[in-house]
Formats: C-alpha cells, structure tokens, sequence
C-alpha cells in the first residue's frame, strides 16, 4: 500500500514529526500544511482531516492518542499552538498555546506530554476545558530542543532525548530525571555523540526502552534507579552504520525493528573483519536478547532514498514509513501472525511487501 503526502514545510531546520497511527489503525499525515488520515486496515479512501492557517504556524508534529484516546489527534504547530481534533466528530475540542515551538509530543491517557524547542517538557491535563488548561508539570533538565518524548506501556516512565544526545528518564508525578545511565562524574547519565532520534520501550519489560542517535548507534536501557551500577544492558550496544530514524519492538516476539536514512562514517579498524550488512536507507531487524543482525529489507526500488518517521500500526505488525524524497508513504507487513512465522515466506514478495 503506497500513500502520497508531503512536508508542510520544506526549507525548515527543526525535524518536524509527521506520521502517527491510532490504536485502530488510522494513519494521520500531512500534505503540505493539511492534515489526511486512512484507515489502513480497511484500505478506505485518504480523507481531509483539517488545514492549518499561517497565523498558527506550520505543522510540527502529529501524535494520535492511546487505547482511551483513540479517536484524538493532537497537532503542535512552529507557533507553538496544540490543537486536540475529535476525528469522528470532525471538530477541535480544545485548543492552547503551550511553548514558543512545539517539538514533540507523547500521549499518557488523558494527559499530553509537550517538548519545546528550548528544552522544556510540559504535563497537561487535556480533561481540562481550555480556559483552565495550564500545565500539571514542567520539567526542566534539557538544555537543547526536545527531538523524542516516549512513555512506556504501563505509563510509569517518560524517556525524553534532545537534540544534543542526552536522554532523561523520569518517574511519573516527579520532576528530577531518575539516576539512570553509566556513571560519569558521580552521576550516572545517558548521553549519545549524536541527536537523539529514536526512543521505543519494550512490551514485554516495562523498564527496558531504547534509545537511537543519527550516528547510527542503538543503546538499551533499563529504568532502574535501585541499581548502583551502570543501566546500560549487555549485550545492549549495537553500530548500525546508518542513521537511525526509528525503533520498534514487536509485540509478539523478542525482536527490534529499526528503520534508517544516510550512511555515517566507519571508524578505522585494523584489518579486514567481518563485513557489516549495508543498511542504509533500509528497514533491519535486530534479535533480542542477542542483537545479532536477523535480516535488512529494502524497499521496492527505493534503495537510495532515505526512511524518514516511521510508525506500527495497531496491531503491531503493520510498519508504515514516509520517504521524503519521494513523497511516498509504504505500509509494509513487519511481523506476521504467529501461525505464519513457520511458513518462512520471502520477505521480499513484493504484492505483500512483508519483511517477515
């Protein structure tokens, strides 16, 4: 399934999040500065949700809300403004202005997590009728433009990553980062060489979550805060090769799926070694606990054009990626049901672009 779409705004610096999937399975996209949805489980027909006007900014980012909010969309704007939408209804329930610029957004129940471009994490409380709506909590520690917010499955834990590399995991209703990550000075941290683009937890561990940079390295956590040494698991280090543009973990098995753009640099190493699979630009899957290579897919004939967002659908099967420099989206059958794992199809049959 291929789905056209395009970038609000295509000169702009700040990487924009712009392909969420609701619990049912409605993709939400942009075309310009209008926001489509398609229900990709029932292939219907792309539909106009909204356009945003220049007073409000352009598009920034789209987030669809959990299993109790799986008719809501929330859009963050350049201006900083947040617009809750009632899809089925076809109206906004409630509308503010949070930040100077909306960066990323994450959903926990009713309460909406903001990053701003200046570093900031706002709670709030979207029950809350607009003329009382201010935040619940601000959380303070970055010091760089927030790239990723992330909360676990049970809702306990945000892991939130800047563009600086640093990640903060913080405890739901405080506002200090929890002591998590490998000790340096006296206090342990979690800290990339490169912008943090990529934060996924695991549905089977509610405190195991990855953490992704555009230098192409994945690292594994668990938020422990109980434990004097380092978080860091081991195995838990993994040097892709390629930009890191996101992660998932697979409901179903202990598998990690990973999606990417360019090459980075190798480092120098002595001698020939063992050759690393070319994954640029490429959609690869990692096994856990081991984090061998499992397999690397690329998309029918787009080998040279870089995955930007990626997203599972409702189910956790279905992986839906935008290509930006084609102005494509692919819906692509990650994991199939359990029973069909034993049939090994190829994952390069192009009529159900499966890649297991």
């Amino acid at each position: 399934m291929t789905i056209d779409y395009s970038l609000p705004d295509a000169s702009s610096e700040v990487k924009a999040r712009l392909l969420t999937c609701s619990p049912t399975s409605v993709v939400y996209f942009t075309r310009g500065n209008r926001v489509h949805h398609k229900n990709i489980s029932t292939n219907s027909d792309v539909s106009q949700l909204c356009k945003y006007s220049e007073k409000l900014g352009n598009i920034r980012v789209l987030e669809s809300g959990g299993i109790s909010q799986a008719n809501t969309l929330a859009i963050g704007s350049s201006k900083g403004y947040i617009h809750l939408w009632d899809v089925n209804a076809r109206k906004v329930t409630v509308s503010w202005c949070a930040t100077k610029e909306i960066t990323a957004l994450a959903w926990n129940g009713p309460i909406l997590s903001v990053g701003g471009i200046k570093g900031s994490i706002r709670h709030y409380d979207t029950r809350l009728p607009a003329t009382k709506m201010r935040e619940q909590a601000h959380l303070a520690r970055h010091r760089g433009r927030v790239t990723c917010l992330k909360w676990n499955e049970d809702g306990r834990f945000l892991a939130s990553g800047d563009v600086s590399g640093k990640v903060h995991c913080w405890e739901l209703g405080q506002n200090v980062p929890l002591n998590v990550g490998e000790t340096v000075t006296r206090r342990k941290q979690i800290q990339h060489d490169g912008r943090i683009t990529a934060i996924a937890w695991a549905p089977w561990e509610p405190k195991l979550f990855a953490t992704g940079d555009d230098k192409g390295i994945m690292r594994l956590w668990l938020s422990n805060d109980k434990n004097p040494g380092s978080n860091a698991v081991s195995p838990g280090k993994v040097e892709i090769g390629a930009a890191i543009t996101g992660i998932h973990f697979s409901p179903q098995c202990q598998e990690i799926l990973t999606t990417h753009a360019e090459k980075t640099p190798e480092p120098p190493t002595e001698g020939y070694g063992p050759r690393k699979p070319q994954v640029e630009n490429s959609i690869t899957i990692h096994m856990h606990p081991s984090m061998r290579h499992g397999l690397t897919y690329h998309l029918p004939g787009e080998q040279t054009a870089p995955i930007g967002d990626s997203v599972l659908d409702g189910t956790g099967t279905k992986l839906i990626v935008a290509v930006p420099s084609t102005n494509k989206i692919e819906v692509c059958t990650a994991w199939a049901k359990r029973k069909e794992l034993k049939k090994q199809q190829s994952f390069t049959d192009r009529q159900y672009s499966r890649i297991r």
